[in-house]
C-alpha cells in the first residue's frame, strides 16, 4: 500500500513509517496542498476520500465547500455553482452560525447574478423569530449592500490617477534628461582632466563639484515649481468647468 503523502510503502495498513500519518491524515494533508496551490478538483478528490469513511466530518465538509465555491467562481461554470451551492446549504441546515458559509453564499450569487434569488431565501428566515433570524438579517443587508455596489460601481478613477501624475512630472521635468547629464559630463571632464587637477587641486575640484550640484538642485527646484504650477491651474480649470 502506498502512501497518499509521502509515497513511500508503508509497512502497515494504518500509519506510514515514513511521514507518521495514517490514511485520513495524509489525504488531508494532500487535499491541503492541492488547495494551496489552486488546484481545487484535485483537492475536492481528496476531501471526498476522507469523507467516503467519515460523512458526518463537518470541518472536511467546509474545506470541500469553500473549493467547490472557489471552482465555481474562477470557472464560472453553472455545474460548479450547483454544487457549491447545494454543499453550502446542506452544511448550513445543520451549522446555521457559520458565517463564512453565509458569506461564500453572497459572494457565488453574486458573481453568478442571482443575488435576488438569495434575497428570496433569507428574508422569510430574517422576519421570523428564532435563533436564525439575527444572522439572516444581517445577510439580508448585505445582499442589499452588494446589490447598490453593483448597481453603482464607485468612481474607478481616485482623485490622484497615478498615471496621469506620471504624465504630468514628466511634462514638467522634461529638461531634467538634457541639462542633468551635460552638467555630470562636465563634472567628470574636470576631475579626469590632469592639467585642472594641478593648476587647481582638491579645493577647485570640490569647489566646481559644489557649483555643479547646485545647479541640479536649482533645475530640480524650477522644474516642481512648473509642476505645482500646472496643477494649479487645472484644479482652477476644473472648478470653473
Amino acid at each position: 500500500m502506498i502512501c497518499v503523502q509521502c509515497k513511500n510503502e508503508k509497512w502497515s495498513q494504518d500509519i506510514c513509517p515514513n511521514c507518521g500519518r495514517g490514511d485520513r491524515e495524509a489525504s488531508l494533508a494532500k487535499a491541503d496542498q492541492f488547495r494551496q496551490a489552486g488546484r481545487y478538483l484535485s483537492a475536492i478528490d481528496f476531501y471526498n476520500k476522507v469523507l467516503s469513511a467519515d460523512p458526518e466530518n463537518m470541518d472536511v465538509q467546509m474545506l470541500k465547500a469553500n473549493c467547490l465555491y472557489l471552482e465555481a467562481v474562477y470557472t464560472h461554470k453553472k455545474s460548479f455553482f450547483d454544487q457549491a451551492r447545494g454543499s453550502l446549504e446542506q452544511i448550513l441546515q445543520k451549522k446555521w452560525d457559520w458565517e463564512k458559509g453565509h458569506q461564500l453564499r453572497v459572494d457565488l450569487f453574486l458573481s453568478f447574478g442571482s443575488l435576488d434569488e438569495l434575497a428570496k431565501e433569507y428574508e422569510p428566515v430574517a422576519n421570523v423569530e428564532g435563533p436564525k433570524k439575527k444572522i439572516a438579517q444581517d445577510i439580508v443587508r448585505i445582499i442589499q449592500l452588494s446589490k447598490k455596489f453593483k448597481e453603482n460601481p464607485p468612481d474607478v478613477i481616485a482623485e490622484v490617477n497615478l498615471t496621469n501624475e506620471w504624465v504630468k512630472l514628466l511634462k514638467s521635468f522634461w529638461f531634467l534628461p538634457l541639462g542633468i547629464p551635460p552638467l555630470l559630463w562636465l563634472a567628470y571632464k574636470f576631475s579626469s582632466d590632469p592639467h585642472s587637477k594641478e593648476e587647481s587641486g582638491a579645493p577647485g575640484l570640490f569647489l566646481v563639484l559644489m557649483i555643479i550640484t547646485l545647479m541640479i538642485i536649482a533645475v530640480i527646484y524650477i522644474g516642481m515649481k512648473l509642476y505645482r504650477g500646472n496643477q494649479k491651474k487645472e484644479k482652477e480649470g476644473n472648478k470653473i468647468a
